[in-house]
């Protein structure tokens, strides 16, 4: 249709001298009367200029949030694919840092639930997962105590590192159910 519409347009362009031509016998050869049309068309050509430019600056901007996305999911891929190795092989961990004395079970619990974590964000972000059902998403996520726990150790990180608007409403949305799961959380028992 795009493509119709545009040759429509240059097919006009291309023959409006002609067709200038064809209306001033009519028109009694009038050529003020001509000026005044060709007025008129060139302020709908500027129109459609405009339209035009407005078309492309939405492009380039669509352009450049998809180039951004991909940016950010080829830097968790890799991510992943080297989290995922440090799973199977666990001489591979030490290379991630001391992740707070986690061995074992835990640094495995802890860093799948960094994975999810990754996920419900760029889900979130890209619309994957709809902006409306994060609250409901958090709350069940702290409802078990091992999800709280990470929350616990990577917050500060998510915290800082939130760089746009989404990400800290992002951020802050897991952050309020968190700070709702501690206070559903019975108190410790005294020894």
């Amino acid at each position: 249709m795009l493509l119709v519409a545009s040759v429509s347009v240059l097919a006009v362009v291309a023959l409006s001298p002609y067709l200038l031509q064809q209306l001033a016998p009519p028109m009694g050869g009038d050529w003020n009367d001509l000026s005044d049309i060709g007025q008129t068309y060139a302020a709908v050509a500027a129109i459609l200029s405009a339209l035009a430019v407005a078309g492309v600056a939405v492009s380039l901007v669509i352009q450049s949030r998809q180039a951004r996305v991909e940016q950010w999911q080829t830097v968790r891929g890799f991510q992943k694919d080297l989290l995922l190795m440090a799973l199977d092989n666990p001489l591979y961990r030490e290379a991630w840092g001391e992740m707070g004395g986690l061995t074992g079970e835990e640094w495995q619990k802890h860093t799948y639930t960094r994975m999810v974590l990754h996920y419900m964000w760029l889900g979130a972000d890209t619309g994957a997962i709809p902006w409306g059902s994060l609250p409901r998403i958090a709350a069940n996520t702290f409802r078990v105590e091992s999800n709280i726990r990470v929350w616990a150790r990577m917050r500060q990180g998510w915290l800082v590192e939130a760089q746009t608007a989404r990400e800290r409403e992002f951020v802050a949305i897991f952050d309020a159910e968190y700070q709702a799961a501690l206070r559903r959380a019975p108190a410790p028992v005294p020894e």
